[in-house]
């Protein structure tokens, strides 16, 4: 694209050319400014061209569409907000993040961490995670074992400190691996003939849970294991499961109703009812709920 422009109060003109292809388009000026002189004679022979500024070739475009980039650096602005934003949400969240806050924070004494370590089955093909990382197995590090040398030292510690005769291993959420400690709890104790209570939220299918038990008793030499539950959904082959197991008892609440071919000997349930009628008559009343905690 060519364009000729008279600069204002002036006898200077302004020539330019625009094009895809910066050496076609330097070739353009050049052929009119070389061949100028010939055609102004026809035109008229008073005027005189003197070339003021060579023309030059840019070295970078200077007419593309910068939308892209400008989209792609806001993307990357708005992805590290946003991640500094879950960062200051975790860091502000109320949890306990180290064996300090537990201790600030809540009423207990930190017997040790324990880190995750995941552990994946051999095999290049189908290769599976395996679902819990006992201390027997010869894919256990040394520091995992010994991390759980030392907190089964300070239970034994503390079990003799306070005459205790009964382990309660328990959590917050689920699939935080309470059957896994409790069974690796078991094992290091060696065969102490301890009484073990394995305690969660929900019990759906009961696979984790009779797994746990098993290993408990068979591996770590476990008296007795007695399962409580919250919910207790039952679903698929969990009644097969729990009257095949080792657990000898599990407890649940009639938050779901347990009828029919679910109701087998070894399932005790407890009501809620009077807990629930308390906490209506207390909120109804304007009265504090935080007693029924306890």
């Amino acid at each position: 694209m060519k364009g000729v422009k008279v600069i204002d109060n002036t006898n200077l003109l302004e020539l330019t050319v625009t094009g895809d292809s910066p050496q076609k388009t330097f070739s353009v000026i050049r052929s009119i400014m070389r061949n100028y002189p010939n055609l102004s004679q026809y035109i008229t022979t008073s005027m005189v061209m003197e070339v003021l500024a060579a023309p030059k070739v840019p070295t970078t475009r200077i007419n593309f569409d910068d939308s892209l980039d400008r989209g792609k650096r806001a993307f990357v602005i708005a992805f590290a907000a946003l991640m500094a934003f879950f960062a200051y949400l975790s860091y502000k969240h109320d949890t306990v993040k180290s064996e300090r806050e537990l201790s600030e924070k809540l009423d207990a004494t930190a017997l040790g961490t324990i880190d995750h370590e995941r552990v994946h089955r051999s095999g290049k093909k189908n290769r599976k995670k395996m679902p819990a990382l006992l201390v027997t197995d010869i894919s256990a590090s040394f520091t995992y074992v010994e991390k759980y040398k030392k907190i089964t030292a300070s239970v034994l510690k503390s079990l003799e400190r306070h005459n205790g005769q009964v382990i309660m291993v328990t959590s917050v959420t689920e699939h935080e691996g309470k059957s896994t400690v409790a069974a690796n709890l078991a094992l290091t104790m060696k065969r102490q003939k301890k009484n073990v209570i394995l305690v969660d939220d929900m019990v759906d299918t009961a696979g984790t849970l009779c797994n746990g038990a098993k290993a408990l008793v068979e591996r770590g030499g476990a008296k007795s294991v007695i399962a409580c539950a919250t919910h207790g959904v039952l679903s698929g082959p969990a009644i097969e499961r729990l009257q095949n197991s080792v657990i000898d008892k599990l407890i649940l609440l009639d938050t779901i109703p347990v009828e029919g071919d679910k109701a087998i000997d070894k399932i005790e349930m407890l009501t809620v009812a009077d807990l629930f009628a308390e906490a209506i008559h207390r909120i109804y009343d304007e009265n504090a709920i935080s007693d029924l905690y306890n």
